[in-house]
Order: structure tokens, then sequence, then C-alpha cells
């Protein structure tokens, strides 16, 4: 699974005058799913490379850092996409010869990393230009330890899409990276206009969505079990075998279910990723090719495919009002370029799918 990069002259006017803002100030670029911000923070990562200065491009998600990597390797550009976590640990052993303070297993204590970065600077030869993309995902202290290290940072973020509990606000980040006011890129290119209008109802405020092309309208299903919402993948994917569809579950242990039911049936060969494991086809986050792709809510912001799927909607906890779970919907429902169908399984609707606004679903084959 390949993001395909399009000519640089092919980038739209507000992309084109994020290339050109100066290198040695740092900056704050916003905008909603689709309207280019990996592509336009590729393309300037890809400006300070060859203009000589030492760059690194970081992202939270090791899924979306091989997906760009694929991306940045059709410009001719060194590997210079990474996580954020994999680039700090490499260099605190670099530098300090261990590695970083940590609050948790996995969450680096970014606020000590700073006082040691200003209590013992490190040896750095020059200091590197970063570009931060999904830059919501990163916590505000993040963005003073990095300042510390810096030259310049550009931040692509768009704060409607935080599903985490130590993300990061627009205000936050503009704060803590000390960049200027946010840099928008209005236009959209990604959705229908039926997939933008649905996601508009879990985070309204877009307006872009009559601009957009006309497609199908999302569909949601219920089943009974498992194996049945398995059949409508299979079916889908050899009715469509060059597309690219995704299969977002929120429990990494539906993602392993959906592996095994689909394994050894499918056109092309079924791909995931689920973090930690060593299962054979889901400890790869280097998607290629056509064909079903396995991932979870938590692993999927900047991705997009032809078509979604969401199935096992019953499992997706919390309340629908609250901010975690509206935005958690609109990242889902905006990684579809054009179809996308909601599935849950049992009886009784779940108080995520009463909530839906049926009226712009396809209900045609759903029986409550």
């Amino acid at each position: 699974m390949t993001l395909q990069l399009p000519p640089v002259t092919q980038l739209d006017p507000a992309q084109r005058d994020v290339l050109a803002l100066p290198f040695e100030q740092s900056h704050l670029v916003t905008g909603g799913p689709g309207t280019g911000k990996t592509v336009t923070a590729i393309y300037r990562a890809a400006a300070l490379h060859r203009s000589g200065r030492p760059t690194v491009m970081l992202m939270y998600s090791k899924v979306l850092s091989a997906y760009t990597r694929t991306a940045v390797a059709q410009i001719g550009t060194a590997d210079i996409a990474t996580t954020y976590h994999k680039w700090m640990f490499a260099f605190w052993q670099e530098h300090y010869r261990r590695s970083p303070p940590m609050l948790e297993r996995y969450e680096i204590d970014w606020m000590a990393c700073l006082t040691k970065i200003m209590t013992e600077p490190p040896a750095i030869e020059q200091r590197p230009y970063f570009v931060v993309d999904e830059g919501q995902d990163m916590p505000a202290a993040f963005y003073l330890a990095l300042g510390a290290l810096a030259s310049s940072v550009s931040v692509f973020a768009d704060e409607n899409q935080r599903i985490g509990a130590r993300q990061s606000t627009i205000r936050e980040i503009a704060a803590a990276a000390k960049t200027g006011d946010p840099v928008v890129l209005p236009r959209s290119v990604r959705n229908s206009r039926q997939i933008r209008a649905l996601a508009d109802r879990f985070q309204p405020g877009n307006d872009t969505a009559d601009t957009l092309p006309d497609g199908p309208t999302p569909r949601l299903l219920r089943v009974d079990h498992t194996s049945e919402a398995v059949d409508h993948l299979l079916l889908h994917e050899k009715q469509h075998p060059c597309n690219i569809t995704g299969v977002i579950l929120h429990r990494a242990r539906d993602v392993f279910s959906y592996h095994h039911q689909l394994r050894g049936r499918t056109v092309n060969p079924v791909q995931g990723y689920v973090s930690n494991t060593r299962v054979e086809g889901l400890s790869d986050p280097a998607f290629s090719g056509p064909g079903i792709k396995l991932i979870t809510w938590q692993s999927v912001k900047g991705l997009e495919f032809d078509a979604v799927f969401a199935p096992e909607l019953q499992h997706v906890p919390g309340d629908i009002t609250s901010d975690h779970v509206r935005m958690g919907m609109y990242v889902l429902i905006t990684r579809a370029r054009r179809d996308l169908t909601l599935v849950y399984r049992g009886t009784g609707e779940p108080a995520l799918v009463e909530a839906l606004p049926k009226e712009l679903l396809d209900l045609s084959h759903y029986t409550p």
C-alpha cells in the first residue's frame, strides 16, 4: 500500500505556499482529513533535505511511518521518516549512552528530557530541521524538548483527529513549538461527498462536502455472526480485486480473529498490523499491494483506503457524545475514499449505532 505522491506541479496553491515558508522558522500547518497534509509534509521534508540541511520527519504511528517511507522513496529522498519514539531512543543512546527517561513503559518523560538537554546539551554539529506529521498525536512537552534540539520545526496537525489522552490541541502545539499563526490547507480531495457528510456529523464545521465528487451512500449492516461479516468482506474483495480495503477494528483481538478467518480465502494476501506481535501477516506495518488490510482504530490515522469496513462496532466503548468517541468515528469514516460499510454483531442496536444519522446511511440491507 503506497501513498502515490502527485507531482509537485500538481499541488494546490495553499500547499505550494507551505513549501515556500522560511526554512529557518518554525511553522504549524492545519487542515482536515484529505487536505494533503502528509503529501505537503513529505515535500517540505524533501526540500529541506535537498538544501543540505539535516532533516528528520517524525510521526507517532509505525504504520504511518512505513506508509510515508514508501512515498519518500518515490522522490529519491533518503530514509528520513521514522517514529518519534524510535528517533528519540536512537538520539539519546548516541548522545547520552542510555535510554531516555520514561514515565511508563512506552511513555517518554519529555520534561525530564528537556531538563537534561538544557543542563547537559548534546554535542550536535548542526541542529536538525524537523517535520512532524499528525502532530496532534504528540504531547505538548514533546515540542518543548524538540525545540531545544531543533533549528526549526514544521508541524502538520488536525486537532479534530485526537484520539488519545496525551495529545495536543493546535493552541498547545503553537505555544510549545513557538510557531506563528497556523497556516490552513482548506481543500479536501480524499472523500466522496456522502462520506464527508457523514463524517461532519461527528465533527461539524467542515463546509467542503458539496464540492466533493459523488459516491455510494455509506452502508450499515447487522450480522448475527462474525462469519457473516467475513463473507461480506470476501465478496467485496472478489468484486474489487484491485482495491485497497481497510478493515478497521477497535480491539486487537478482533484483528487476530478476522485474520484467522480470512487467511487462504482471499484474492490477494491478507495483511495487517498489531503492535508487538510475531504472528505472520500481522507483524509488519509496511503494507503493499491491493487487498484487505486489517488494522486497529489506534493505528489508522494518516492512512487512506479505497474502501473501509468497520465491523464489530458493538465493542466500541464510551459515550457517543464524548469527544473521544466522536473523534474516533471522525477519523475512521474519513479513511475511506469512496466506499464505507459500518457493521455490528448481535441483537439490539448498541448506543453507537443507535446514535448514527440513519438518514445518511444506506439501510437497504439493514435489519435491526
